[in-house]
């Protein structure tokens, strides 16, 4: 925009301002100004009281955004100009703090930073100070990072915004190595232990600079990615990653690579089920009697595997048999006793890597052998025993068995009656008592 471009606007618009400004002056005097306002405020009231509240609870938003408070420690650093070797000189003090106040966003954000306050000096200036060091003033804008990026306001808290600036001189310092980032997820396991070799090496720099750094600093590996990996052992050759600030005033002495060593152990799971019901399995062809049984009729399990396949296994994919591995190996005797071999079958789709019953066997045992039952006659106590005669009538007396019906509640058998007394019920149904006439030595006569 250009001087004409100034003055056309100002052409435009200046005299509409001046008139507008004349007339709400005159309005004032008159009081219509006034007037205007009462008419508009019966009329709107409503509004003009909802648009004032919201107004408030935005602008008591915006403040508690833009009122929060942060802190942090930012380390200093002082570079020597002028070295063959960079180096940095030895500051007190090393570090300040300052604290902020702004949106929680952008606070969050300067809390978290890692860049620290860069200082710079020239080697004559630095060789020419006094025993307290070169003072070098923090220009808080320009030299604490974040503040004018993130537009925060601050305050510098301790001794103020001079540092002192003195000499370092150069030597070597142990540093330690932290451990590698892990990356992915190896194939159906986990990393278990992390070694580096060597654990610590030296850095070559300004040794009272580096000094306060040991403590503070650990140098980084680069990332390492065991995605897909399998169990086992495995090793990676890393190299160190010094932060930026640092690669101008410091070096590897010597330069040194890193072996990392990774122990990937199994991702397992176990988990223990409880009565799983024992089913029999048996060859083909082979017929158990019955009345046979199994001892126990439950047994537990005792499975490991993969952690994601273990998550999804119940109790209803475990299935106990009872093996019987042929006929031959199986003795039928009544009340032999076999012992059979658990299996526990597990779905084929899971990663399952160790399946142990508990107890490992069961018995078999065989029914015992039936009672004996016999068919045999059982001859019946007749109740009535017959009276011999009087031996002057010599006379046969027919025997009269009672309760001839009466069976064996265990066979079940008939009583037999002889032929020879059915012939003599037939000769002595007629005469029960015959003659000694119709007797011959002591037999019945024979009919002629």
């Amino acid at each position: 925009m250009n001087l004409h471009d100034l003055a056309t606007l100002f052409d435009r618009f200046l005299p509409g301002a001046l008139a507008f400004a004349r007339d709400f002056r005159a309005s004032l005097r008159t009081g219509e100004f006034w007037k205007q306002q009462r008419v508009w405020w019966r009329a709107n009231w409503v509004f003009a009281l909802i648009a004032f509240v919201l107004a408030s609870l935005l602008y008591f938003r915006i403040q508690g955004e833009l009122n929060h408070s942060g802190s942090r420690i930012i380390p200093v650093f002082v570079e020597v100009l002028g070295e063959e070797n960079t180096t940095f000189a030895d500051v007190v003090p090393r570090e300040i703090k300052v604290e902020v106040n702004g949106a929680e966003s952008d606070v969050r954000k300067f809390e978290t930073s890692t860049e620290p306050i860069r200082l710079s000096v020239s080697k004559e200036k630095l060789s020419q100070s006094s025993e307290m060091g070169v003072p070098i003033t923090i220009k808080e804008r320009r030299d604490i990072p974040g503040l004018r990026e993130l537009g925060l306001r601050y305050n510098i808290l301790g001794p103020g915004k001079t540092v002192f600036a003195k000499y370092d001189v150069p030597g070597d310092v142990e540093f330690s190595i932290e451990k590698p980032m892990i990356v992915g997820r190896p194939y159906h396991g986990e990393v278990a232990d992390v070694r580096c070799s060597p654990e610590r090496v030296m850095l070559h720099g300004g040794q009272n600079w580096l000094k306060t750094l040991k403590d503070k600093e650990y140098l980084q590996l680069e990332s390492v990615n065991v995605d897909g990996l399998p169990v086992g052992h495995s090793e990676f050759q890393c190299e160190i990653k010094l932060p930026e600030w640092m690669k101008t005033a410091a070096r590897l002495s010597p330069e040194t690579n890193v072996t990392v060593s990774l122990q990937i152990v199994p991702s397992e799971k176990t988990k223990i089920f409880d009565k799983l019901p024992v089913r029999l399995s048996m060859p083909v062809g082979l017929t158990l009697p019955k009345g046979y049984r199994l001892t126990p009729q439950y047994v537990s399990a005792t499975i490991s595997g993969y952690d994601k396949s273990m998550e999804a296994l119940s109790s209803a994919d475990v299935t106990a048999y009872a093996v019987i591995p042929s006929v031959a190996a199986l003795d039928l005797k009544h009340g032999a006793t076999n012992t059979i071999p658990i299996k526990l079958e597990v779905p084929p789709d899971k990663e399952i890597w160790t399946v142990n019953p508990t107890p490992s066997a069961v018995k078999l045992v065989m029914p015992a052998i039936p009672p004996v039952v016999t068919n045999a006659p059982v001859r019946l106590a007749a109740t009535n025993a017959p009276t011999i005669p009087p031996a002057a009538t010599n006379a046969f007396v027919r025997l009269a068995v009672t309760n001839a019906s009466a069976l064996s509640p265990v066979t079940n058998a008939s009583v037999a009656v002889t032929s020879a007394t059915q012939k003599v019920d037939d000769r002595l149904s007629e005469d029960k008592t015959e003659t000694k006439g119709n007797v011959e030595n002591g037999k019945p006569k024979e009919h002629e």
